[in-house]
């Protein structure tokens, strides 16, 4: 199993950098045998929480053939679960259930790359108890993203495949400069310049 991400926004920062509300698209990449899999499940679990999933914005996809019929040929996968529903989410942990997946073969050699991808956006840092918020001065907070894959062997065990992290580092708004005039008097007249200056 592995992870990536990407900007959707396009916005030219660091690979890392992201601002409060820009789009990251997770994708979750697995390797499965010719055959059944049986209960095949994606956890995402985040810290601090930063990110909030847009709903709707889930999909299952191959570089090869994915439907929802019986595969017939090598390579092919049925998803029984298309198109892919929404995420729960347990205690800050997003699982995303593709249910039984079949990979077509015939020589018991075969195998298929299944990908899961999803979008998450960049929320104010001050919305919600669990975000982080930059200490004094810092110029981002970084956002770890843990994704696990499992899926039932034929003895109805749990099985783990492993653990895949990426990190995010979300850009903080520093105000790097406030002015305040001395006070200029003409008849009766007190006028203060306020000037300030903000970057992210």
């Amino acid at each position: 199993v592995s992870k990536t991400f990407v900007d959707t926004n396009g916005v030219a920062l660091g690979v890392n950098d992201f601002r409060v509300g820009e789009v990251i698209t997770y994708t979750v990449e697995m390797t499965l045998q010719e055959g059944t899999t049986q209960n095949v499940v994606v956890t995402d679990t985040q810290a601090p929480a930063n990110l909030e999933f847009l709903t709707g914005r889930a999909r299952l996809t191959s570089p090869g053939v994915i439907a929802t019929t019986a595969p017939t040929a090598a390579g092919e996968i049925q998803v029984a679960a298309l198109p892919l529903d929404d995420p729960t989410n347990i205690s800050g942990t997003m699982v995303f259930n593709a249910g039984t997946v079949v990979v077509g073969g015939g020589a018991g050699t075969g195998s298929a790359t299944l990908r899961l991808s999803y979008d998450m956006q960049v929320i104010d840092a001050n919305t919600a108890s669990t975000n982080a918020v930059a200490a004094p001065g810092a110029t981002s907070v970084t956002v770890n993203n843990d994704a696990a894959f499992t899926y039932l062997d034929g003895a109805a065990a749990t099985i783990a495949v492993g653990t895949q992290s990426t990190a995010v580092d979300i850009l903080q708004p520093i105000l790097s400069n406030l002015v305040l005039d001395a006070p200029a008097t003409t008849t009766g007249t007190l006028d203060n310049d306020l000037e300030s200056d903000s970057s992210v």
